[in-house]
């Protein structure tokens, strides 16, 4: 059976095979991208397995802490979304797939791109453990027979849920400015988690998918500098950005690092003039991907500053 399926955002117009009766677990669940997925792939017949370290609270959510547990007793499932650390995964693919999973969708980051040749310890761990995981989740799942494919999202908002474009945008509208590096003309591509919801229910249903890995961007390459600005649009305040030379910058970001909860590396301030742009091309011809413009709709991207 064929069916046209309603997306987290609108209509996606294609034949796709019916998800009706499917049992999906989706970890990270409470997140940017795995609270709305929950909820749409819920409205389009699936029953949803939420995977939390610390909530259990109902017949359809699984108290399981990957790094430290072995997976709990959950019975049959046929796909899982998995959107927390990819390296959390691989030791676990032998026990999910003794209950019957069968397709498989990772999120990882494009931080394995971006974050390459950083000097910074630990992004440098970072990138390491995401190639692992990466790697070793590949590895198993073609052993066990599993259709993988891998996300790589780049700076994920929405929802008030996200620590990039929400951190910056509480700072706006707390201060009223914002602060950069020199021109700050390096280039982003922010990707609303509403898009990736849709991307999600796409995928998991197309049989030319599975083996593939794809960097998922939003539809705008933005300067750093307009990136703010939108920012600042969005949420109907002037723009106030101050520039400051960059060893100036690094001494403010130390300084916050030392009075706050602000977890400071060089590379920030470096990142800030470098192009962190991705070709969404490959999404585009596979299954159709139609990411935002980026803050095209504000009021749901930041609800808890815009009501």
């Amino acid at each position: 059976m064929h069916l046209s399926t309603l997306s987290a955002t609108g209509f996606i117009g294609v034949n796709q095979e019916s998800p009706l009766s499917k049992t999906t677990l989706i970890a990270g669940a409470r997140g940017v991208v795995g609270q709305p997925l929950c909820g749409a792939l819920e409205r389009i017949g699936h029953r949803v397995i939420r995977v939390s370290r610390s909530d259990a609270s109902s017949e359809n959510k699984l108290k399981w802490d990957m790094a430290n547990e072995s997976l709990p007793v959950i019975g049959p499932i046929d796909a899982m979304v998995h959107c927390a650390p990819i390296w959390l995964l691989p030791d676990h693919l032998q026990s999910l797939a003794d209950f019957g999973l069968k397709r498989l969708i990772a999120f990882s980051s494009s931080s394995i791109l971006s974050k390459q040749n950083t000097q910074n310890p630990s992004e440098k761990m970072l990138v390491n453990l995401l190639r692992q995981g990466e790697q070793k989740t590949e590895a198993e799942c073609n052993r066990l027979g599993i259709g993988l494919t891998i996300f790589r999202p780049s700076m994920i908002y929405g929802l008030g849920l996200d620590q990039n474009i929400s951190r910056l945008a509480r700072f706006i509208d707390r201060w009223g400015f914002a602060v950069v590096a020199g021109k700050a003309d390096g280039l982003r591509q922010p990707v609303r988690s509403i898009d990736l919801v849709d991307a999600v229910i796409k995928v998991l249903y197309l049989p030319t998918t599975p083996g593939c890995v794809y960097t998922l961007a939003g539809s705008e390459a933005l300067s750093y500098r307009d990136m703010l600005k939108r920012i600042f649009t969005a949420l109907n305040k002037p723009t106030r950005i101050i520039g400051f030379p960059l060893p100036v910058y690094r001494f403010i970001l130390r300084l916050a690092a030392v009075t706050g909860r602000f977890a400071y590396t060089a590379e920030m301030a470096n990142r800030m003039n470098s192009n962190l742009a991705y070709d969404n091309a490959p999404a585009i011809a596979d299954f159709g991907y139609t990411p935002s413009r980026f803050l095209q709709k504000p009021v749901h991207d930041l609800p808890d500053l815009l009501v």
